[in-house]
């Protein structure tokens, strides 16, 4: 299961090897190269894994993940700090409030956690809320890619093994440790289409398509829905396979868990004689956990690769079984958040579609450096695992300020006017660069739908100067999406700057979307989420069907039901959190 594609020669001088890659590592941290960087740590976390250091590659693995990102969020800072204690500095930045964003010494490269390691993985971890649940999906390192220079906006990449990791946070680290499972790449998947290709191709390809008779660009948009579907199946059972169990958050209901829990317990009591060690049974809770989701085949194979013993084998098996045709209830059992830790080269997938974790509250966020900083900068609104989220009348909105989408402009000014008459903004024109600024700075909750996220408008790097106090909710084209820039670039997007302004939770779209699924989602969700009457959305739909309209105060998990607002599968799929969970204070 955990295995390597090192060979003998590499065990045989792991320690050697490990050494002298620490030592590259151990350049000034302001002269960290990310990529570089990311290959080193993937290649000592497989040497540990080796040595059978479970705990140690888990903690390179987590290294692995957006160490430029981390550099220009230290870099950021001391710029900014420099401008705050120099007023003079400031005025030649007209229009910009230099505030601190995220504080440099939970992501910086040399700080007290950074040089404690595992042990400082597990500080951080200890110190976030037990609701959460960290998944990380690192993809295994290919030498040859190393110095492979990649063109813009053109994906290149195939399909490798793929770590797993799991990270329980709180208190749950009492009961649970970190895990890490690797599986093999998906079977057949040189020399014909990968997931890479087919995602790229519907989202870089068909979604773009503008020009031509209305019939081809829906047909487009259907074949990319198609394509994107495939990605999804594809994910599912033939890449994570029996192992996307590991995908879950925590069961809310605690009685739950200590069913899935005695269902193995009960088996290896009969089977004392064998050796059970703490993770494999940990990984057995998570099988079980997870098998209302899973086929006997996987249960099968996933009770393989964890014991060696035929007769507790087959027990166990009879027993997952047996539960999984027994609580089909769990298909239904509300969970605890997830929050996924995504490789960059993964981060197009629609994870969030995967049928395991479609109905369950999921974000993202660039790394367990970032996740950690975020929850200091909240700690002190965060309750039951979510950030608060009050002053209803504290929000702002900008409506079709490009001009272009009339339509769009009446049906959801006239929608915000009723559902939240205190709230002010603008729309049919373009904002100024000092109404957004202060909108981000001064509101709770700020609506952007309009063309892309409005970088045209407020510059990147205006975002990231701030201490940004609204959560955006960005209903354009790409909004949420990271902009791939060739070479050996990292990609990166407006998401990552408004996490860097301390901003809690950001939500978007992956990729391009159309105007009518996206105002439903829209107004969906807020009608939902927002304190408050709701609203009788049976007329917004131009087909007349009715928009769902349950009230749900958590944001991430109501998501799930935006998402089954669009009628065009892309659309759905596109949806996305960056950030930590959020609730609205009733």
């Amino acid at each position: 299961m955990q295995k390597s594609i090192m060979d003998e020669k590499d065990y045989s001088c792991a320690d050697d090897l490990i050494k002298d890659l620490k030592k590259h590592l151990a350049i000034h941290p302001m002269a960290v190269v990310g990529p570089t960087y990311h290959a080193v740590n993937k290649r000592i976390a497989d040497l540990y894994f080796l040595k059978q250091e479970e705990l140690k590659g888990i903690y390179h693995l987590t290294e692995a993940h957006a160490a430029t990102l981390r550099l220009q969020t230290v870099i950021r800072y001391d710029y900014k700090d420099d401008q705050i204690k120099n007023p003079s500095k400031t005025q030649q930045n007209k229009g910009v409030r230099f505030a601190h964003g995220l504080q440099k010494q939970y992501v910086e490269f040399d700080s007290e956690l950074a040089k404690q390691e595992e042990r400082g993985l597990l500080s951080r971890l200890r110190e976030m809320p037990k609701e959460w649940t960290v998944v990380q999906l690192t993809m295994q390192a290919r030498p040859e890619n190393r110095f492979k220079i990649l063109p813009k906006d053109k994906d290149i990449t195939q399909p490798t093994c793929l770590h797993i990791v799991r990270l329980p946070c709180g208190e749950t680290l009492n009961e649970e440790d970190p895990v890490s499972v690797m599986v093999d790449k998906p079977k057949g998947s040189e020399g014909m289409p990968t997931i890479f290709n087919l995602i790229h191709k519907a989202t870089k390809e068909h979604l773009r398509t503008k020009h031509g008779r209305a019939s081809e660009i829906r047909k487009a948009r259907e074949k990319a829905s198609q394509m994107i579907k495939e990605v999804v199946d594809e994910l599912s059972s033939g890449y994570l396979r029996e192992w996307r169990c590991l995908l879950l958050g925590s069961l809310c209901r605690h009685q739950q868990w200590l069913q899935v829990k005695d269902c193995i317990d009960k088996v290896y009591t009969k089977h004392k004689s064998y050796k059970l060690d703490s993770r494999s049974r940990q990984l057995l809770y998570r099988v079980t956990d997870g098998a209302v989701y899973l086929t006997s085949a996987e249960i099968q194979s996933a009770v393989a690769c964890l014991v060696t013993d035929s007769s507790l084998a087959t027990d166990l098996i009879n027993a997952i079984v047996k539960f999984q045709q027994d609580n089909s209830i769990l298909l239904a059992a509300r969970r605890q958040p997830v929050i996924f830790i995504v490789d960059e080269n993964l981060d197009l997938f629609p994870w969030e579609m995967l049928p395991i974790i479609k109905r369950h509250p999921v974000s993202r966020i660039s790394s367990i450096h970032f996740l950690h900083a975020l929850y200091h900068e909240h700690k002190d609104n965060i309750v039951d695992g979510c950030r608060l989220v009050s002053e209803l009348e504290m929000g702002f909105y900008i409506v079709n300020p490009d001009e272009d989408l009339k339509e769009m402009e009446t049906r959801l000014v006239k929608f915000l006017e009723k559902r939240v008459p205190k709230w002010s903004g603008i729309s049919g024109c373009a904002p100024t660069h000092e109404q957004f600024s202060t909108a981000l700075l001064e509101k709770s909750i700020f609506l952007y739908c309009g063309h892309f996220n409005g970088t045209h408008y407020l510059k990147q790097e205006d975002i990231s100067s701030m201490r940004v106090v609204a959560l955006p909710l960005l209903f354009g084209c790409s909004s949420a999406a990271l902009q791939e820039l060739g070479g050996r670039v990292q990609p990166t997007g407006v998401t990552d700057k408004y996490l860097m302004a301390a901003c809690p939770c950001v939500i978007g779209m992956q990729w391009t979307v159309t105007s009518d699924d996206t105002d439903c989602i829209t107004v969906m969700l807020l009608n939902s989420w927002l304190p408050g009457p709701i609203l009788d959305l049976s007329s917004f739909r131009s087909a007349g069907d009715m928009l769902s309209s349950r009230k749900e105060p958590e944001l991430l998990r109501l998501l799930r039901d935006a998402r089954e607002t669009a009628n065009n599968y892309s659309n759905s799929a596109a949806l996305i959190a960056r950030g930590i969970p959020v609730k609205m204070r009733e």
